[in-house]
């Protein structure tokens, strides 16, 4: 059941590290390219790329180098990497910018 549901949470969690190694842990199997894929998909491909590092982007512990708007697109790109057949999203867009 966990494989196939997924939760984005308003707060979500990030780890210290990049932003692949954040994305990475919805599918840890997956490589740079399919993480672009899934920015694509999502239409995040041009905010990814006006970050100074695209996905090598360091975020911070916590996330603390984001906004949190920031933070809520990389969670919501994390559960599209991990294609659940549910997705539960928990006014996980509150702070994205139009």
């Amino acid at each position: 059941l966990r494989d196939r549901v997924v939760m984005v949470p308003q707060e979500g969690v990030l780890f210290s590290g990049t932003i692949a190694d954040n994305v990475r842990m919805g599918r840890p199997e997956a490589d740079d390219e399919e993480l672009l894929a899934a920015f694509r998909r999502l239409g995040l491909s041009d905010w990814l790329g006006e970050l100074y590092a695209g996905l090598d982007t360091q975020v911070g512990e916590r996330g603390s180098a984001l906004s949190v708007g920031e933070r809520q697109l990389v969670t919501l790109v994390r559960a599209a990497i991990a294609d659940p057949d549910l997705l539960v999203l928990d006014e996980a867009t509150s702070a994205v910018d139009p």
